[in-house]
């Protein structure tokens, strides 16, 4: 007699749900499929939602972008640095202050509408 197991997996990120389906076997991959009632193509196609930026993440974008770089920053919140970059952007046009990096010289690199002023 046989009978039918469920398996319950939970993952902390859609791409860890990719990497373990990458690795199991076809027949297994359609089993899966066939759970989340999805076609390969579709479930390749979704996208994990976005994460919200927190008061937190802002804080310490601001407290350390002129000595750090964006993926140290990145690493640290767990980003990617070209999200870090943006928020950065972000954060500036709603009228917040970051302080620049300083260049080799010692000396901040200004620009106005994408060109270098100083």
């Amino acid at each position: 007699m046989l009978s039918k197991i469920t398996l319950t997996l939970e993952f902390d990120s859609f791409e860890e749900l990719i990497e373990y389906f990458k690795k199991q076997e076809p027949d297994e991959q359609a089993k899966i499929l066939e759970q989340m009632d999805v076609g390969k193509r579709e479930f390749f196609a979704k996208k994990a939602k976005s994460k919200r930026w927190t008061q937190f993440e802002d804080e310490f974008i601001i407290g350390n972008f002129a000595t750090k770089n964006a993926k140290w920053i990145a690493h640290q919140l767990q980003r990617t640095p070209a999200s870090v970059s943006m928020r950065v952007d972000f954060i500036r046009r709603s009228g917040i202050p970051i302080p620049m990096k300083k260049n080799k010289n010692g000396k901040v690199n200004v620009f106005k509408d994408g060109k270098k002023i100083s």
